[in-house]
């Protein structure tokens, strides 16, 4: 869900409110805008950290598992070249 963030500018400075979802940021703009008719009111979307670092972690261990998947396959060839070496399970002999 896309988040955003309220950026409220009056005479006495500016301020900025996380809210939950765009939805919510509107209807409470309208309520503040109510309360004063100079004051600006912004609703600007922003990312969720929570689903960012999320995203950030998934393609890590993607990354990470791309990694040993291709050491695995890496080796298996060396394997497959050289079946007597000490470094190869050969089932049933050793």
């Amino acid at each position: 869900m896309l988040k955003a963030l309220m950026i409220v500018s009056a005479m006495s400075g500016d301020y900025t409110v996380p809210m939950k979802d765009m939805n919510a940021c509107l209807d409470a703009k309208v309520e503040v805008t109510k309360q004063d008719e100079d004051v600006k009111v912004l609703c600007i979307p922003r990312a969720d950290k929570h689903e960012e670092s999320h995203a950030k972690m998934e393609k890590m261990f993607n990354f990470f598992l791309g990694v040993v998947s291709q050491l695995r396959e890496q080796h298996h060839d060396y394997c497959f070249e050289r079946p007597f070496h000490e470094e190869c399970p050969v089932s049933g002999i050793r």
